[in-house]
């Protein structure tokens, strides 16, 4: 099976084909500024794009990532070899979220449907090599699983922090920073948390105090409060203070919260 390509290598291209081969639409851009409170630089800075609008867009970007996939040998999330040529991985339509690493590299994209299904809202663009069709055939050769990266936010803010904030999800753990301009980081969910602890140790020197964020569920849904329960007690052993965060209000997550407060001080101000 293929390995996953280097970090350098998959932020590479993913970065590429996100500023070369895609455009961020202006209903999603609207939806980003008005529904989640995101600044036009914020938005620009992150690289923020809409999906794939048809089969031809997508073809077009695994051509123009191809000479990369070519030399690298793929393990790209997102991409596979069918072949003949590269292909790129099917999206439904909506936006994708860059994940970065604590070095800024973009290790993935999950994308933000627009009509969520089954409850499900967040999809991760991957291409596992191990996924196989009906008919047990490899689907994705030379492909590169997701891996459904951590997602370091706000990184200018995050080397010099003593304190930072831990949210479930990439897009909640963008808008958490940029409307508390803090450092903050999304896991892909509650139970991503393995190492966590020890990598924000060794990659952050500065680091004394983890606040943890997760939805309010936490106290409606016994798995997400054994969860928080296991990542507090990992950040202890590595001597990190750690408070749980709860705010007042109906707002079910911290994001929703720190934008009711904004649009709270917005009204007064008037």
């Amino acid at each position: 099976m293929t390995e996953r390509a280097p970090a350098d290598i998959i932020n590479g291209i993913l970065t590429y084909i996100l500023r070369k081969g895609l455009t961020l639409k202006d209903e999603h851009r609207t939806q980003m500024r008005v529904v989640r409170g995101l600044s036009g630089e914020w938005i620009d800075s992150q690289v923020y794009r809409s999906t794939f609008g048809s089969e031809a867009e997508r073809d077009a970007v695994a051509e123009l990532a191809a000479p990369y996939l070519d030399a690298f040998g793929g393990g790209v999330p997102g991409f596979y070899h069918d072949g003949r040529r590269w292909r790129s991985v099917y999206t439904a339509s909506g936006i994708f979220i860059p994940a970065r690493d604590e070095y800024g590299r973009i290790q993935a994209l999950a994308y933000r449907l627009d009509s969520p299904r089954d409850g499900c809202k967040y999809i991760w663009w991957s291409s596992n090599p191990e996924t196989v069709d009906d008919a047990g055939r490899q689907k994705y050769p030379l492909g590169g699983a997701s891996g459904a990266p951590v997602h370091f936010a706000n990184r200018p803010a995050m080397w010099g922090a003593e304190e930072l904030t831990v949210v479930e999800g990439t897009l909640k753990a963008d808008i958490c920073a940029a409307l508390s301009g803090l450092p903050v980081v999304g896991v892909a969910g509650v139970n991503n948390t393995r190492g966590l602890a020890e990598r924000l140790c060794r990659n952050l020197p500065h680091l004394r105090r983890v606040n943890v964020a997760f939805d309010k569920d936490v106290f409606s849904k016994p798995q997400v409060a054994d969860a928080l329960e296991r990542l507090v007690t990992q950040l202890e052993a590595e001597r990190f203070t750690v408070r749980v965060r709860m705010w007042p209000g109906e707002a079910k997550g911290f994001d929703d919260f720190l934008l009711s407060q904004i649009r709270d001080r917005e009204v007064v101000a008037r």
